[in-house]
């Protein structure tokens, strides 16, 4: 009936659109998504079309007809259908929201790569902040890993996103009535550009891969609630024994490594003198601990213990800077264990005189007095690879460095002690090096002298 009364009215008539909508309303209720569509897109009035539009958007949701949904091309309707979806996206619940999925393949559908990933980013940033727990986090992880491979699509000029601000409060007006009325004021756009979702998405990753492991392990529900900031994800995860991942938080983020390496040297020093049972289970966290993905390369859970905290502290040490070395080293003396071979190498390399300080305060005078003998030999042209040195005390060369106020020190401490045997022993050995280089410095300025 409707379909003849259009057939037979004038395209001016004022109930033309009122006959439109009928006819699009009962396709719709009968199933007709076809018919109803063409219906629609007929009505000359575009206020019922966009209620039309609504109500059919709304309709084939609730039917889970999307693929359909997403096939009609709207023609000059395509902001109505943006604009509809994303109000609904906005405010429903996100544990049960497809409108986003929607969304993000209507947009690559028509590739349109930077509308996607926004999509995907403020979907991504929501389920952090209104969905905390382990679904949310899935589904968080997901949307930064979309968003990023829609910004990979586009010309490196765009891959920017634009987030908006959160409103605040201003100060209360009164109404006519004297009633107060909420006065909120917008605090604007933030440009977010590729590398800010990167290392968002790797936080992400990061807190999915702890709240895993924490649930695997029986450690109870690690927080997953927004807020969570980067230092803190560091600090859960060097407690949950993901050490990498948290080297990998530190370099996203410019964090300190410190307590990552102090954490990981009390934990080989603990499993050095574990019980069997104890180490047999280790290997459970060196597994989440492998360096580039590889094959852990020893069968004993104390050598790879050890070899995991000799990779974080060769590679995470900065050029000339020996926090990492200090930091270790410190934690060793004060567990009562043995310097590992490759520390204390590395150490000669970045700062001898540093390490003698450290042997001196703990009271190992033996120690430091055979490492300062050696420093001396290298300046004096015996062993100076060891000590990264790249030149000797020649005339012909850069002159050399001794840390004369370290060795001082050290000598006042072997003579308070020179009635132990062995600090006695060393104190001559050092005393005769000392003498030797002198002479040794004696003539190679006098070589100087001649050759000027």
């Amino acid at each position: 009936l409707a379909e003849t009364a259009i057939a037979k009215c004038p395209e001016d008539h004022k109930e033309r659109a009122t006959l439109s909508y009928i006819l699009f309303s009962y396709h719709l209720k009968l199933g007709h998504n076809e018919d109803a569509y063409v219906a629609m897109m007929s009505n000359p009035d575009q206020c019922r079309r966009k209620d039309s539009l609504r109500q059919f958007l709304v309709t084939l949701f609730d039917r889970g007809e999307l693929s359909e949904l997403a096939s009609y091309p709207y023609t000059d309707m395509i902001d109505e259908v943006e604009s509809i979806i994303e109000s609904r996206a906005r405010s429903a619940d996100l544990s049960v929201n497809n409108y986003y999925d929607f969304l993000y393949s209507f947009h690559v559908t028509r590739q349109n790569f930077r509308k996607a990933a926004q999509v995907m980013f403020e979907r991504g940033h929501r389920l952090g902040t209104e969905l905390c727990n382990l679904d949310g986090l899935k589904k968080q992880v997901q949307s930064y890993l979309s968003c990023i491979n829609c910004l990979h699509l586009v010309n490196k000029k765009y891959q920017w996103l634009i987030k908006k601000l959160p409103t605040i409060s201003a100060s209360p007006k009164r109404s006519y009535d004297g009633e107060e009325k909420e006065q909120l004021k917008s605090l604007g756009f933030e440009v977010v550009e590729l590398e800010q979702i990167r290392k968002q998405l790797v936080l992400s990753q990061a807190r999915l891969k702890l709240t895993l492991t924490a649930n695997a392990n029986s450690q109870g529900c690690m927080p997953v609630s927004p807020g969570l900031t980067p230092a803190e994800t560091v600090g859960f995860l060097t407690t949950a024994n993901l050490y990498l991942l948290a080297v990998q938080i530190c370099e996203e983020f410019n964090l300190p490594t410190v307590g990552i390496a102090e954490a990981l040297a009390t934990k080989a020093v603990r499993l050095s003198t574990a019980k069997a049972q104890e180490k047999s289970a280790a290997w459970q966290w060196l597994a989440e601990n492998r360096p580039g993905g590889a094959d852990i390369p020893s069968e004993c859970a104390v050598t790879a213990a050890w070899n995991l905290l000799k990779h974080i502290v060769e590679n995470e040490e900065k050029e000339r800077e020996t926090v990492l070395h200090r930091v270790v080293t410190t934690r060793l003396f004060t567990l009562g264990a043995d310097l590992p071979p490759w520390l204390v190498a590395g150490y000669k390399k970045k700062d001898a005189a540093e390490l003698i300080r450290l042997y001196h305060s703990q009271g190992k005078l033996e120690a430091a007095s055979e490492l300062a003998i050696e420093y001396l030999e290298a300046v004096m042209g015996k062993g100076g690879e060891y000590f990264g040195l790249e030149s000797s005390l020649m005339a012909n060369q850069r002159p050399a460095w001794v840390p004369w106020t370290v060795l001082d020190r050290l000598f006042l401490e072997l003579a308070d002690n020179v009635a132990i045997p062995a600090l006695s022993t060393a104190m001559k050995r050092l005393e005769k090096t000392v003498d030797k280089y002198l002479n040794t410095v004696e003539r190679v300025s006098r070589d100087m002298v001649a050759r000027a």
